[in-house]
């Protein structure tokens, strides 16, 4: 496989649907039943295709990114490091996955 610089964007995209989507379409039920997800971070050029994939797939509580705080990002709007808190309250078991 190429360094991580050389990797284009459709490559990434093929690698983490082989990756990701081979555990998900096998039983789509299991995503709903998941730990939560806190995204941090959203502006990642590498990160897009996990994000995209995450938000129709896995069960995404959160996404937090101080660069974007008030964007939209799927059925999210983007808020910043002090809604960890509140997240945190309502699903004390989430993960955080640095985008």
């Amino acid at each position: 496989m190429n360094s991580i610089d050389e990797i284009s964007l459709e490559e990434m995209r093929r690698y983490l649907d082989s990756v990701l989507c081979a555990d998900i379409n096998s039983d789509t039920s299991n995503a709903q039943e998941s730990a939560p997800l806190v995204l941090l971070g959203s502006g990642s050029v590498y990160a897009q295709p996990f994000i995209a994939f995450a938000l129709r797939n896995l069960k995404v509580v959160a996404v937090i990114d101080n660069m974007r705080i008030g964007h939209t990002l799927g059925n999210f709007q983007v808020s910043g490091d002090e809604h960890i808190v509140k997240v945190l309250k309502v699903y004390p078991n989430a993960i955080g996955v640095i985008c």
